[in-house]
């Protein structure tokens, strides 16, 4: 799968942060083994009050895309609760895609 990491508004990701991020992102193929390739985007917004981490997670799997963003005070509790967005997609689309696919013939021929 084909990850990328990228940082709006000239942020600096270290390396540490960029391997783990795609470590994570590898994971979530248990969840849907099709996916074809994922961004993550990092962002922070300033505010009168302080600031905000963003993150946003687009992950590509057959003709769909599927996105989880999410807004928190650190960037990694953001991206936790990105990631848990795509992860029940992700399980969603599965569902989906395996009630479509339905019990094989075989076994519905046998129950006639």
């Amino acid at each position: 799968m084909n990850v990328q990491v990228t940082a709006r508004h000239n942020r600096k990701i270290s390396d540490e942060t960029v391997k783990f991020i795609e470590a994570e992102i590898e994971d979530l193929e248990k969840f849907y083994e099709k996916i074809t390739s994922a961004q993550v985007v990092l962002d922070k917004q300033e505010h009168k009050s302080g600031s905000e981490d963003i993150v946003e997670i687009i992950v590509n799997i057959d003709k769909n895309q599927l996105v989880g963003k999410s807004n928190a005070e650190n960037m990694r509790k953001a991206f936790d609760d990105a990631k848990e967005k795509v992860v029940k997609q992700l399980k969603k689309h599965d569902e989906i895609r395996k009630k479509h696919n339905g019990e094989p013939l075989r076994d519905a021929v046998e129950k006639i």
